[in-house]
């Protein structure tokens, strides 16, 4: 036994023995798995795991880590057979809701490279001939689901290979005691079996995450909800069985429910009950545990309507007796997604939590990447551990959204559909006035934001929105149009406060960002850059701006959803010899968007000092008087229009409000809701937008940023040294494979969402990243990744959109003000 190692992973379930393997495949050595109960089969969710794998999922992170795992899983072998067995997947629909879903779910299934196709009641019968046809309207069949055979099989193949190559070893029945942390940095681990020194940790442990999370000082924001695993006796119809299971997996959304074969007798999975938690802190210790620490008793309660229910769609289960059930625990996040990354509060602590076992393998090799690489493979946004904002991982906070997120697990979610839990959290100083004129509240980060001002449904008799109808009008309004329409022809009033602020000082602080940054920031004072920062290997790790304040001051303006991770890659990047100082301002501002051609006109009633466009041009910052309200504003614009950002303290934000309220009646100023910001205002001007068109997938030169609309020659990279910059001059000398083209969709004025797929000759091409109807330009516009051969203006493509075919055509962008004469006037 060693006294120190390279890395300590704690917890040896599926994903603990994943990392180890993937470390050990990467050539890691010295690697010490630590696990509190026995090994192998020790008593984490993945000793009770029912270990499907329905492999298409909405979100690209999820969809692609469970399509790894179909294929990694049959390459570990177990008492000599493969540990995955192909059976397929059906997913029934038993509404004309479900149906539709379904449609959409195959869309993106081509969108990740995963087959699906729907079939009918009669075809659904054929491959499951259990169940009553009538109850159904159709369904999906996913071809490379399967079951992994025995996921503790699977773990303990994976921990043999990394001891057989003298990688590491593991610790079985050892508890974790605490985790020795030393200026911010990782140390060591102690245990019931001593302290054993290391340089990184990687946090594994399930359910009891946050129990490990709060020794190292890093939250893990996870609660403990069971999900209920019946299996019944014997049954007549599988009597002939061979293998463990010949039927295809059968999922019941609708009820919230599923069934798979396993040999001889069924194993029934039920949703459909309360979220029931169970406190970390108070799951069994191994030793005292009747069955496993995870399994809870069985609520029989909860499973009386789940059983009639599903013996409705296969009558056969009338006939079945049960001979156990129980509780299962599984690990739920506020947002339903994994965690993984390191941490940027705890130097050499990483997570990976929450990972059911269908994503176990992925998960562990885009962990073992970071940890070597220096960045994952895939995108990892969604599951970034640093994602969440402080009020985020309260304990109250994850628990309400944790229980709304189970209730969700096999639910019909719109893509803008809103959370109602742990809501009014981060309030702005314009509520009362926001309230006042009927706002529709949208929460991001907390923040409650109007999405549309119900005062502003008289501008349906002066501006045309096309209509929507049934999915594509959910969760939207035709009044975003009509507060479009306004900002074009006059001035738009946006609520800007929930964007993240931070304040870098220091005499360092100028060498830090250039180092952080793509564009140069060495700017004269009050100059604003909008610069993208890299990932080691190139990719878009985020987009923001810059304003240097002063010769040793700088302030960052970042989106609110991305703020926390943002804030966070800021400040994993500090260095370590000090002179950078980080300071989170985005409370102590309030912010406003003024912006339309009339927006100087308004500013300048109120406004002593030379706004003009020769004083104060596009692309500055200045410090202004409103009224008697002291300001900073920034010449900038999302939308495509004259106007600024203006910002103030946070207790000055409700008179200037007011001030620019009553300055703008006169020349037809309008309170617009956040809506047509983040989509069809800035789609019509060509603005990318992180997270959707930007992420770690695609680099600058790809997404378009380092070029200037007006002079089609890349943009010059600059000299001084920055994160992502070599791969960036490689991407330079090198054709790119695809590029982000705009598209005009035709015959509708419907707009598509995210994610379907674009196709030629029903080849994949790629995929929609964002799309909305253009109400200026009477476009209905997207916008998707092409390869470069089918990107020129004019190609004709496909869009695949809730089972139907769009046709589409690649334009020339922007759409609106292409000489930005607007923009900069």
């Amino acid at each position: 036994m060693e006294s120190r190692y390279n890395i300590i992973i704690i917890g040896a379930g599926i994903v603990g023995c994943s990392v180890a393997y993937h470390l050990a495949k990467k050539g890691v050595r010295n690697i010490l798995v630590i696990e509190q109960d026995k090994f192998p089969e020790p008593g984490g969710s993945t000793s009770h795991a029912s270990n499907f794998i329905f492999p298409i999922d909405h979100t690209e992170i999820t969809a692609k880590l469970s399509d790894y795992g179909t294929k990694f899983y049959p390459q570990l072998i177990a008492n000599g057979k493969p540990c995955y067995i192909q059976s397929g997947g059906i997913e029934v629909a038993r509404s004309s809701a479900r149906m539709l879903e379904l449609k959409r779910k195959v869309g993106v299934g081509k969108s990740w490279g995963i087959p699906a196709e729907i079939i009918s009641p009669n075809e659904t019968y054929d491959l499951f001939p259990f169940i009553n046809p009538k109850t159904i309207r159709g369904a999906m069949y996913s071809p490379t689901a399967g079951l992994v055979t025995r996921s503790v099989d699977a773990a303990q193949v994976m921990i043999e290979y990394v001891t057989e190559t003298q990688a590491g070893h593991i610790l079985p029945n050892t508890a974790v005691v605490d985790i020795d942390v030393v200026n911010g940095k990782v140390q060591g681990v102690e245990t019931s079996a001593g302290y054993f020194a290391c340089d990184s940790i990687v946090c594994t442990a399930g359910v009891w995450g946050p129990l490990i999370g709060e020794m190292a000082g890093c939250p893990i924001p996870l609660a403990p909800l069971v999900h209920q695993l019946v299996y019944t006796s014997p049954v007549k119809e599988l009597s002939t069985y061979k293998e463990r299971i010949e039927w295809p997996l059968l999922r019941d959304q609708d009820l919230s429910m599923y069934v798979r074969q396993e040999n001889d007798f069924w194993e029934i999975g039920s949703y459909q009950h309360p979220a029931l938690f169970t406190a970390p802190s108070d799951i069994p210790d191994p030793s005292e545990a009747q069955l496993s620490p995870t399994m809870r008793p069985f609520t029989p309660e909860h499973f009386e309507k789940p059983l009639a229910d599903i013996t409705e769609l296969m009558p056969v289960l009338a006939n079945a007796g049960f001979r156990f059930g129980f509780n299962g625990l599984l690990s739920v996040t506020p947002d339903g997604m994994q965690l993984a990354g390191p941490s940027s509060k705890v130097q050499g602590f990483w997570v990976a939590e929450a990972v059911w076992v269908k994503d176990g393998p992925g998960i562990g090799k885009i962990m073992a990447e970071w940890i070597v690489d220096g960045h994952p493979s895939i995108d990892t946004r969604l599951i970034n551990i640093n994602r969440f904002t402080e009020h985020e991982v309260v304990s109250s906070h994850v628990l309400a959204r944790a229980s709304e997120s189970f209730n969700k697990v096999y639910g019909i979610i719109h893509p803008r559909e809103q959370w109602a839990s742990s809501r009014n959290k981060r309030i702005s100083p314009f509520r009362s006035q926001q309230a006042k004129l009927g706002g529709v509240f949208y929460e991001t980060a907390g923040w409650e934001r109007p999405q549309w001002y119900k005062a502003n449904k008289a501008l349906l008799s002066t501006y045309t929105v096309p209509d929507r109808k049934g999915w594509d009008k959910r969760w939207w309004d035709p009044i975003i149009g009509a507060e479009h329409q306004a900002v074009r022809h006059a001035a738009g009033l946006f609520d800007m406060t929930g964007f993240t602020k931070v304040d870098v000082r220091g005499s360092q602080a100028l060498s830090f960002l250039e180092y952080l940054c793509v564009q140069k920031i060495d700017r004269p004072i009050g100059k604003i850059v909008y610069t993208a920062l890299l990932s080691p290997n190139g990719g878009i790790e985020a987009d923001l701006t810059i304003t240097r304040l002063g010769e040793d001051h700088f302030r960052i303006i970042t989106g609110a959803a991305s703020g926390a991770r943002d804030l966070a890659w800021f400040t994993s990047n500090l260095p370590d010899g000090g002179g950078v100082y980080l300071e989170d301002i985005t409370s102590t501002y309030c912010a406003v968007g003024l912006w339309g051609p009339h927006a100087r006109n308004i500013l300048e009633t109120v406004c002593s000092e030379d706004i003009s466009n020769e004083a104060f041009p596009f692309g500055q910052a200045k410090s202004i008087v409103i009224g008697n309200i002291p300001a900073l504003a920034l010449r900038v614009s999302f939308v495509g229009e004259l106007g600024w950002e203006i910002y103030t303290k946070t207790e000055f934000g409700s008179l200037l409000w007011d001030t620019l309220w009553h300055a703008g009646q006169s020349f037809g100023l309008t309170a617009c809701g956040i809506s047509g910001y983040l989509s069809s205002l800035r789609l019509e001007k060509g603005y990318r937008m992180w997270g959707t068109d930007l992420h770690t997938g695609f680099n600058p030169f790809q997404a378009g940023l380092l070029r200037d609309n007006s002079h089609p020659k890349p943009s010059r990279i600059k000299d001084t040294p920055f994160i992502g910059r070599e791969p960036l001059l490689q991407a330079q000398e090198n054709s790119q494979s695809s590029v982000l083209s705009c598209l005009l969709i035709q015959n509708t004025t419907t707009p598509i969402m995210g994610n379907e797929p674009i196709l030629k000759n029903n080849i994949l091409l790629g995929y929609v990243t964002s799309g909305d109807y253009g109400y200026t330009v009477a476009e209905n516009i997207a916008y998707g990744y092409l390869p470069i051969e089918h990107a020129t203006p004019g190609t004709r493509v496909n869009i695949q959109y809730l089972g139907t075919t769009l046709d589409a055509i690649v334009s020339e962008e922007p759409l609106f003000d292409p000489t930005m004469e607007r923009l900069k006037s």
